[in-house]
């Protein structure tokens, strides 16, 4: 996958890198974690309302049986316990829920330069095929980074070339019509439309970046000096970030104003102990988030939790290796 493996790089150190502060110790009271969980963006009335949910989505571990590992499957959010596959085979990464709440969107990898990006009901059935790859002659055209809009308007995604000199397109799909605007750029996992879908905000190089649709205009806004920006969720009215600052990289969880870009307010600075997070911002509501924590170097329980406020409700907690991993709810 040249290009396409290249570019997903950097995207995937920052989140390994990521912010270092949550898990272990200090107000969180949880044990340190193992090996790193991304987190996609969910919305779900009952987490809205500041109530747990019921269930949530997650890959199968690497660890379990080879013909269970890498499939989508849906927990229960009380024990963890896998109630249903949603996939049958193997290969799906990065998922994304719908608006709605009846599909999951996923990057389903094949082979070399081999993708599309597929979706499955949360209620169970076949998975079929959204984006299709493409081929620019006989090159083929890959798509990646699933992200709809929360109006459940758009699908947004992002197409490479499987060659080095190819570039990255940004596709944002009008799911009733079928219609496409497409625009030069690039679109990482975890974006988020904003604004009545007139935007799309991402973290890329430290920087927030704000892409303008239809225009597809690019304005980069710089976090507070010394710090960056790892890793972004949200609505389109309620925009979180990930953010470490300092030779330490000490971590914190900051709402961002979807007008000014700037930071309004602190959601969690965690003290002490530090691991990879991610994050996930519930409907309407940026003090529920959902994070998954662990340390890679660490053969230890890894978690899942809901923080609300400094208060952290324990979802599940076991051997890192043992846990769901790019969990959406």
């Amino acid at each position: 996958m040249l290009a396409y493996s290249v570019k997903r790089m950097p995207v995937a150190a920052g989140v390994c890198a990521v912010l270092v502060a949550l898990a272990a110790c200090g107000p969180l009271g949880l044990p340190r974690t193992g090996n790193m969980h991304r987190i996609s963006a969910v919305t779900t009335r009952a987490v809205a309302a500041g109530l747990p949910p019921a269930t949530f989505v997650g890959l199968t571990p690497p660890h379990s049986p080879p013909s269970a590992a890498g499939r989508l499957a849906m927990y229960s959010a009380a024990t963890g316990k896998r109630l249903r596959f949603l996939t049958a085979h193997r290969g799906a990464f990065n998922p994304v829920m719908s608006a709605d709440g009846r599909t999951v969107a996923f990057e389903r990898g094949t082979g070399p330069c081999a993708q599309t990006i597929d979706g499955v009901p949360t209620t169970g059935g076949r998975a079929r095929v959204l984006i299709p790859m493409r081929f620019s002659g006989s090159r083929p055209v890959v798509p990646s980074s699933p992200t709809y809009s929360a109006d459940g308007k758009y699908l947004g995604y992002l197409t490479t070339g499987c060659s080095w000199s190819s570039h990255d397109v940004i596709h944002v799909r009008n799911l009733r019509t079928g219609r496409e605007l497409t625009g030069p750029g690039y679109l990482p996992e975890r974006a988020v439309f904003i604004n009545g879908d007139r935007q799309i905000a991402f973290a890329d190089g430290g920087a927030l970046v704000v892409v303008g649709i239809p225009t597809f205009a690019r304005h980069a806004f710089q976090p507070p000096r010394g710090c960056q920006y790892v890793l972004t969720a949200g609505t389109e009215t309620k925009l979180i970030a990930a953010m470490q600052c300092g030779a330490r990289q000490a971590a914190s969880i900051v709402a961002i104003s979807t007008r000014t870009f700037t930071i309004t307010k602190t959601l969690f600075r965690p003290t002490r102990c530090r691991s990879c997070l991610d994050v996930s911002l519930a409907a309407t509501d940026p003090s529920a988030i959902l994070v998954a924590t662990d340390n890679p170097c660490l053969p230890v329980p890894g978690a899942i939790y809901v923080i609300r406020g400094q208060t952290a409700r324990l979802v599940l907690s076991r051997s890192a290796l043992d846990l769901p991993y790019e969990i959406v709810w």
